[in-house]
This record gives structure tokens, sequence and C-alpha cells, in this order.
């Protein structure tokens, strides 16, 4: 009896292995395509704001009344901001901002949540990006895809011996936008995070 029940379980577990290599076998041969990821790593660097890392950047947006985002839609307090780069390694070239995925992005809007956990914070309000010619910018969509418009890196000689750089402003707006109903007053704070992207 002992012998009968030693040599079932052996079977029993090499069945089982070899039911689960079949199943494995199966799986992967059920792919229903590939997913290919192209990129490319450039070795132009620019100064933004005059700082060669870190160029954090508060925009400071108006206090507007509630009353002028009384509406879904209503949009008040257009800001300019800019992205002023200089020293570029190379030219000719391009230059945009990319404004990475994150909590803060509203996927249906394309535009900036703001904070509404805690005291005193403004509700029903989002930020929108504009470009300089008051277009609207997507941040829900991808990096070629958010409609930013791409600045060209302008050459500049200067220095001894002469050195010659690449230079361009990029400038963008940032206004309220009443969401989901009337405005609630208070205060407004959101953040994104951007990388500069070089062509």
């Amino acid at each position: 009896m002992l012998l009968q029940s030693i040599t079932y379980t052996r079977a029993r577990f090499t069945f089982v292995i070899g039911c689960a290599a079949l199943f494995f076998l199966q799986t992967a041969q059920a792919a229903d395509g590939m997913v290919s990821f192209e990129g490319k790593i450039s070795s132009q660097t620019c100064k933004i704001n005059g700082l060669a890392k870190d160029a954090n950047l508060t925009v400071k947006l108006p206090t507007v009344s509630a009353s002028a985002l009384a509406t879904a839609g209503d949009k008040a307090g257009a800001t300019q901001f800019e992205f002023k780069l200089t020293e570029c390694t190379t030219t000719p070239g391009t230059a945009y901002p990319y404004f990475e995925p994150g909590a803060s992005i509203d996927t249906e809007t394309g535009r900036l949540k703001v904070s509404t956990t805690g005291p005193g914070l403004a509700k029903n309000v989002q930020v929108e990006l504009l470009n300089e010619d008051r277009s609207p910018i997507d941040l829900a969509k991808g990096a070629n895809d958010q409609n930013v418009k791409i600045a060209t890196l302008q050459s500049k000689t200067s220095g001894t011996p002469p050195q010659t750089t690449g230079e361009a402003t990029i400038k963008l707006f940032a206004q309220y936008v009443a969401s989901g109903g009337a405005a609630v007053a208070g205060s407004v704070n959101t953040t994104v995070q951007y990388a500069m992207i070089y062509e």
C-alpha cells in the first residue's frame, strides 16, 4: 500500500507540472501582437530661465471675482509666463515644453485640477495653459500632441574667443476656467511637471 501511494503521488505531481507547462506554452503562443518603443536621446542642453537644472517656475495668477467664473466654461485671469532658453549647445534646432502626466491633470479637459482638500480653497475651478496665440494646450495628450508651439533656436555669437550658442523664448499663458459649475471663492494651487524637448 505504501508503494502504491508513493507512485500515485509522484504521477499526480508530474501531471500537474506537465499541465502547467502546456498552459504556459499555449498562453505564450496566443499573443495578439507586439509593442515597439522608439525614442531619441539628444545632446542638446540649454539654460532655462538662467538655470542649468531644477528650473522651477511659479506663475502668480491674479485675484478675480467668483462672478467672472459663474458658469462652467467661463474663463478669466489670463497671465503670461515664459521659458527663456539661453546658452543652448547646438544650433539650429527647436525646443518646446512637454507637460508630463500626473495626478493634477484632468484627462477629460486637458487642464490642471486644483487642490480642493483643505480650508479656504477654491472649488469648481481649473487652470488652463495656452500658447502665445491663446490656442489651448491639451495636457492630457502625449508629447507630440499637446499643441504646444515649437520654438526655433536662434544663433548668438559672443565671448572671447567667439562662441555660437542658441537661444529662444517660449511664451505661454495660464488662466482660470470654471469647471463643473459656478466657481467657489478661495485660494488656487496646482502644479505640473515639465521636460524641455529638443529636436
